[in-house]
């Protein structure tokens, strides 16, 4: 078809539709003229394609981003979910109670049940000694001997002089007999028999004299033995053969011998305040020392100081420890286990169940609609894995252990 325009010289051509078959099968020429059943152009077709085409597209692109987000979103709540669940889990406990009855571990030393110096108790030279360091004496054993000439000598002149005086003092006895006689017969004066009389009393008391000075001589001589007071062991010895020996125990004087009772010995702990009213003479502890492992030492507390120690406040406590042996030295450190009841009577709980913040130290608690609780608590001694709570727990709580740091008051948890 060519249509011409008056406003226009251009000439458009155009292609004629194609051929639409009716439902009554009519013809074009028979179909009634209107201007909507003008042809429509291909122009038109292919612009409602284009955008039909794109809208198909975009939705498909919609459709391909939106499907991994749907999936990010469904594995994000699950995620949360499980988060949220395993949050609410919750582990619990139970406080328990080992007795009222502990024990006690405080470190030590051994010592010996006695010690001494023995010093000279008279001048001369060391003649000999009997014992060495390490021997074993008994109690009146010799173990050394000192030479002392001058208080021999001294000894003798007494001794002289005791026997002449006691002859003198038999002289005026028999002396003082016959005047008494003659007295008796009124033979003799008073005079005479007063003067006799005296002199039998100076020579009584001259022989009382000599025999004090022959007394004590001999005690000093018999100080040229050094024996043992007691049976021990010799831990040191200061002297030689010949060594000048000086009587006295001032500090320049160099003592002879050292003695150590070794048969029992004592070891002294130091008990803290809180165990010092449970230590009581006569209670038996073990003791270790670990150059012998795998033994334990009985022992027994046979005194304490009565007093606590304001400095350390500790109980100082004397321990005595059977050495029949004498496998065990003085000196050694050793571990005191002291058993020790405890009138509190305190609750064991995990360490784990514990929570410190700023609201102080506290448990969590699950009561019975599973809703946690925070309690305050009081604790005591540290045993590691578990601590003691001497307030604040009545042993019927469940205890949450391990709480997490988001639980608070009020919140409902899952006790598995």
């Amino acid at each position: 078809m060519i249509c011409v325009h008056d406003d226009c010289s251009t000439t458009h051509e155009t292609v004629a539709p194609e051929t639409i078959e009716e439902p009554a099968m009519q013809t074009l020429s028979e179909a009634p003229s209107t201007d909507n059943d003008r042809p429509e152009p291909r122009t038109t077709r292919g612009v409602l394609t284009f955008f039909a085409a794109a809208v198909v597209g975009s939705a498909a692109l919609a459709a391909v981003g939106l499907a991994p987000r749907s999936g990010q979103e469904a594995d994000i709540t699950a995620t949360t979910k499980a988060a949220n669940d395993a949050r609410r889990a919750v582990a619990t406990t139970r406080p328990s109670r080992d007795g009222a009855a502990y024990e006690l571990r405080l470190p030590g030393s051994t010592a010996p049940l006695q010690v001494t110096v023995l010093h000279a108790r008279t001048n001369g030279y060391l003649k000999a000694f009997h014992a060495d360091i390490g021997d074993h004496v008994r109690a009146g054993q010799v173990l050394a001997e000192i030479e002392s000439p001058e208080t021999d000598q001294q000894l003798r002149e007494a001794s002289a002089t005791l026997a002449r005086n006691r002859a003198d003092l038999v002289l005026a006895t028999q002396r003082l007999s016959r005047i008494q006689a003659l007295w008796d017969r009124q033979a003799a004066n008073r005079s005479e028999l007063d003067d006799l009389t005296a002199q039998h009393n100076a020579a009584t008391a001259a022989v009382r004299v000599s025999e004090a000075v022959v007394s004590r001589l001999e005690t000093e001589q018999s100080y040229q033995k050094v024996v043992a007071p007691f049976d021990g062991v010799v831990s040191r010895r200061n002297v030689e053969l010949g060594s000048l020996v000086t009587a006295g125990s001032s500090a320049g004087v160099t003592p002879l011998f050292r003695l150590e009772q070794d048969n029992v010995l004592k070891v002294l702990i130091d008990v803290p305040q809180s165990a010092a009213p449970a230590v009581s003479a006569g209670q038996t502890v073990r003791v270790e020392i670990r150059e012998f492992p795998g033994r334990r030492f009985d022992g027994k507390v046979v005194r304490t100081a009565g007093s606590i120690d304001p400095n350390t406040r500790t109980l100082r406590t004397e321990i005595h420890l059977p050495n029949p042996e004498g496998k065990l030295l003085a000196g050694l450190y050793a571990n005191v286990h002291l058993p020790v009841q405890d009138p509190r009577n305190p609750w064991r709980i995990p360490a784990a169940a514990l929570v410190v913040d700023a609201n102080g130290t506290q448990v969590v608690t699950i009561d019975a609609t599973n809703v946690a609780h925070r309690a305050p608590v009081t604790l005591g001694r540290d045993f590691g894995r578990d601590i003691e709570v001497t307030a604040g727990l009545t042993g019927t709580e469940h205890l949450v252990v391990s709480p997490r740091d988001d639980l608070r008051d009020g919140d409902r948890v899952d006790v598995r």
